[in-house]
């Protein structure tokens, strides 16, 4: 169930435990939108009932309110690279892999966006870095959690989730009852390793994006690239006829 306010970028959400959502409408003439959870409508409710109150005695008239299905046509897509298109590495080198996360072809939002990167035994991870306008500006990415198979040298990186995500590009954080848009050109992330020599030839970084919403067709969540990483390359061995002539004569 969703509402909006047509004059401001505020989108809320909220009441997924409770048949009862308040929410508050800070623009004269503007639609108040909200999201609650499913579960929070009784079976068979055609209609909902809006109980407005100002505070202050002034008349307030209630236009409409409209009881939406929202049947979830989410659609999260994910798309990984190796910036600047490198598909070689040396070991102790660092290099940066790219990974977009959409939901450019859904037909509803994606709640609750969780991406994970699995890094192959061979690759250290760094840090990562995000962007919400398509990689015109970057900034470092907190509460990122990383986790090493100590096994298998397998890194496990888990990205916050993004509490929103729609089919325009706009992208919706927060964590108090009024999201906050970031930005409208879906995200990005900017995942800095290092080739640390424990693993050569071609290592395979695979990344996963999921989400609370339903989707039909998850095929085109996960997406992965390639490096080859080989030993620092030495210089050619200098024929004997090179030689410098050391003999005394």
């Amino acid at each position: 169930m969703t509402y909006e306010f047509p004059d401001s970028s505020d989108v809320v959400q909220g009441g997924s435990s409770a048949s009862t959502t308040t929410t508050t409408a800070t623009n004269t003439g503007g639609l108040d939108i909200a999201t609650v959870d499913s579960s929070a409508i009784p079976a068979g409710t055609t209609g909902i009932t809006a109980t407005v109150d100002s505070g202050s005695s002034e008349l307030l008239i209630l236009h409409s309110l409209v009881l939406e299905a929202n049947i979830s046509g989410a659609n999260v897509r994910t798309a990984k690279s190796v910036v600047s298109g490198i598909t070689t590495a040396t070991v102790n080198t660092a290099l940066d892999f790219l990974i977009k996360v959409d939901n450019a072809q859904g037909s509803t939002e994606a709640l609750q966006v969780v991406t994970v990167d699995t890094l192959p035994k061979g690759l250290t991870y760094n840090s990562t870095q995000i962007s919400y306008d398509g990689g015109a500006t970057w900034a470092t990415l907190s509460g990122v959690t990383a986790s090493k198979n100590t096994t298998t040298g397998v890194t496990t990186v888990t990205f916050p989730a993004i509490r929103r995500l729609d089919p325009d590009g706009k992208v919706w954080g927060g964590t108090g009852t009024v999201a906050t848009q970031l930005g409208s050109q879906g995200v990005q992330y900017r995942v800095n390793v290092t080739a640390d020599g424990s693993a050569l030839n071609r290592l395979t970084n695979s990344v996963r994006a999921s989400s609370q919403s339903s989707e039909a067709n998850s095929a085109d969540n996960a997406s992965s690239a390639d490096i080859n990483v080989t030993t620092a390359a030495e210089g050619p061995v200098p024929n004997v006829t090179d030689w410098p002539d050391t003999d005394s004569d």
